[in-house]
């Protein structure tokens, strides 16, 4: 009977990838230290800002993992339940493994869960980050207002117009994939036959299955809800942050708060080392600066970066690893290499 091998099967090369990603992750905590400090000297916060923005996480990831649900049960029988679980679970992986290969947890135990294919789930999770990618760039030019004509502020605006230039051409590839999948999956047959010709008939099929998943993209039905719940998600996660950033002391708007989210989120949008080491504080302190002075940023403001990682890394362990146990999937069957499972899986409907 077809065997296969975990989804995160941890060879050598892995541990490898792992270790060189720490690796980067600590050498960027090391340049932001030279900034700021990482770790405050005074770690004393009123509970009441911590309280605000743990609240404030209760939702978001709500609004974070159930959106997803919209666009996966489009393409199979899937529950809110099982979605929001896998959605939590392949959460805690984004942040576990270097480089977002954590991304592929989610497709594997919705494969595991469901009748959906691995394929076709990772076109629903590419979706899911497109639009994320673009609602970034929006969020950003939005809290902004005006274009600014001079300062880091202004270079920051011409990055994010790279972005969303990357994001567009992006967007109009998955359209084309969506609309042309047989057509797709000929030209991945010819090309990797050239070069793997073993490898040609997976390839082609893996495009058809992607193909399926991203035609939620233009279909209004399934997109509608999910951009309500993405918008309900980044509200929360710039409301959560402000709030906090008030009880802090750091005088910073509402909208300037959102700018400075989406300058954090435009960091975190290029692979980096396991848990966003380095990339979040950098992130987030460089938005803060666009608005605060600097005595400010490396007063307060490092206390806001300090404590807003931690809870959040903390909700993610916390709602990760009660998912897991609720799904009843361990960690040893995504990371054994020579896992034994069959094909079939646990496929509960």
């Amino acid at each position: 009977m077809a065997r296969r091998r975990a989804v995160l099967g941890l060879s050598g090369g892995w541990w490898a990838r792992i270790a060189a990603s720490i690796v980067l992750g600590g050498f960027l905590l090391h340049l932001v230290d030279q900034q700021i400090d990482v770790v405050p000297a005074d770690l004393r916060v009123p509970w009441s800002a911590v309280g605000v923005f743990a609240a404030s996480l209760c939702f978001y990831f709500l609004f974070r993992t159930g959106r997803w649900w919209f666009l996966v049960r489009s393409v199979g029988p899937i529950s809110f339940r099982d979605a929001t679980l896998i959605a939590l679970a392949g959460t805690l992986w984004v942040v576990a493994l270097p480089f977002r290969l954590g991304e592929f947890v989610r497709p594997y135990l919705t494969y595991r869960r469901t009748q959906i294919p691995m394929e076709v789930a990772l076109g629903t999770v590419a979706v899911e980050r497109l639009v994320d990618g673009l609602f970034v760039c929006a969020l950003f030019f939005g809290m902004i207002g005006n274009p600014p004509t001079e300062g880091p502020l202004a270079t920051m605006w011409s990055h994010a117009l790279g972005v969303v230039g990357l994001f567009a051409v992006v967007l109009l590839l998955s359209l084309l994939l969506a609309r042309f999948p047989d057509q797709a999956a000929r030209m991945a047959h010819r090309l990797v036959g050239q070069l793997w010709p073993a490898a040609a008939e997976r390839a082609a099929n893996f495009l058809r299955g992607l193909a399926q998943g991203l035609t939620t993209l233009p279909s209004l039905r399934p997109l509608l809800p999910f951009l309500a719940a993405t918008a309900a998600y980044w509200a929360v996660n710039v409301g959560g942050l402000w709030l906090m950033a008030r009880q802090l002391g750091l005088p910073i708007s509402f909208l300037e708060t959102g700018a400075a989210v989406a300058v954090l989120n435009m960091v975190l949008l290029v692979p980096a080392g396991p848990a966003m080491t380095g990339s979040y504080q950098a992130g987030l302190a460089i938005g803060l600066a666009f608005f605060l002075p600097a005595d400010v940023v490396r007063g307060p403001g490092v206390r806001l970066v300090f404590w807003s990682y931690v809870v959040q890394i903390a909700f993610t362990v916390l709602l990760g690893v009660a998912a897991h146990l609720l799904l009843g999937v361990s960690a040893k069957e995504l990371t054994q290499p020579d896992g034994s499972e069959e094909a079939g899986g646990d496929r509960r409907g």
